[in-house]
């Protein structure tokens, strides 16, 4: 049997899972645990809606509550992700750039290519009109 089944919701922990009404038990917080718990909901929601540079100023207080701790390690990891989450996207964004690179890449010396027969075309033909221009003339003067 799985350990959340095998206490149900604990009367003195209304609303609190097995598992928060087990670590109460055994820490001996019976009827005391229920008072703090309620005093901790008030407290800890307070502390929820402190802004970050408040969070700070009472971190900076040194003032030492376990609530204060845990929610400046909470905000961190949220941070931490939205951190992973943003170097992600731009791992993605150097993927597409760096293939767009790679493709213009390609392009670029075909297209080089293409210039490089194009130009000597053009060397073949100019030489040719060149040659026929001088036989005209030749032919020009000897007539």
């Amino acid at each position: 049997m799985s350990p959340s089944n095998e206490n149900p919701e604990l009367a003195e922990y209304p609303g609190r899972s097995p598992a928060f009404g087990r670590i109460m038990r055994n820490w001996g917080m019976s009827a005391e645990g229920n008072k703090q718990v309620h005093y901790m909901e008030s407290q800890v929601s307070d502390i929820i809606q402190v802004s970050d540079e408040e969070l700070v100023i009472l971190h900076s207080l040194h003032v030492r509550d376990i609530g204060i701790e845990a929610e400046v390690a909470r905000r961190d990891g949220v941070a931490a992700i939205r951190h992973e989450a943003a170097l992600r996207e731009n791992l993605d964004a150097v993927n597409k750039n760096t293939a767009a690179l790679v493709d213009f890449k390609t392009e670029s010396a075909t297209s080089s290519n293409r210039l490089e027969t194009l130009t000597k075309g053009l060397i073949v033909f100019t030489a040719a009109v060149v040659l026929l221009t001088v036989v005209l003339a030749v032919h020009d003067l000897t007539h």
